[in-house]
């Protein structure tokens, strides 16, 4: 049952990654490299058996993809504040997440730099709502620091021995 869920995950985000592939070029090779990069990402697959305990990671991760075609689509600013939504849940559903949030920030800043002259939305409130989609987890994190000196929790099961104590050693 697993792999099924899987498989529909990726195809929906296949589709959604074609969909950008669109909006950044109008190369059809350089659409299909895009594309094969995530068909073939093993990453994406390792991420997706991880997290397909969490249904909330699931959700924020397919709709952070949704909102990010749908800014590139319409270069409408209010996706950004879904954007800084679904970034924060995804952030806080599951650790796996911060690793998603740095791509898509990353795809986002490739669009942002390529069509910054048409002025139809605020750079400032690009870059701000890079900056606010980090604001909760950080609360999250120093809350875990404060309670118990730990940096991502006391029975968190992806990092098990992450403390602070070992961070400054490295």
């Amino acid at each position: 049952q697993n792999h099924v869920y899987v498989l529909l995950i990726s195809v929906l985000t296949l589709i959604t990654g074609y969909l950008i592939a669109q909006k950044l070029t109008a190369s059809k090779i350089l659409r299909t490299i895009i594309v094969a990069l995530i068909l073939y990402s093993g990453a994406q697959e390792f991420l997706l058996h991880v997290a397909i305990s969490e249904p909330l990671f699931i959700f924020f991760w397919l709709t952070m993809l949704f909102v990010i075609e749908r800014f590139m689509s319409t270069m409408k600013e209010r996706y950004l504040i879904l954007f800084i939504i679904s970034g924060a849940g995804l952030t806080l559903s599951r650790y796996s997440g911060l690793s998603v949030l740095f791509s898509l920030i990353g795809v986002l800043s490739v669009f942002v730099f390529y069509t910054y002259k048409q002025k139809k939305y605020s750079i400032i409130l690009v870059l701000s709502s890079f900056v606010y989609v980090w604001i909760p987890i950080a609360v999250y994190l120093l809350r875990n620091r404060l309670l118990n000196n730990r940096l991502f929790g006391m029975h968190d099961f992806q990092f098990p021995d992450v403390t602070l104590i070992n961070i400054s050693k490295d």
